[in-house]
């Protein structure tokens, strides 16, 4: 795996935790930040999983 995925996966779990401590202070905000947030999750595993079946196409 590259550093920058390992960086980007890392980013997303620390943006995880903030925002699970965050939502009890501003829960709207967070409501909306989460769902854009769920939905860069989603398609950043989706271009991993992408890679992954690019690079290793016998799985």
């Amino acid at each position: 795996m590259k550093r920058s995925t390992l960086l980007l996966c890392f980013l997303i779990a620390v943006a995880d935790c903030f925002w699970k401590e965050a939502k009890n202070l501003v829960p709207d905000v967070v409501k909306g930040v989460r769902e854009v947030f769920k939905e860069v999750k989603d398609k950043v595993t989706e271009g991993a999983k992408e890679v992954g079946d690019t690079l290793n196409p016998l799985q």
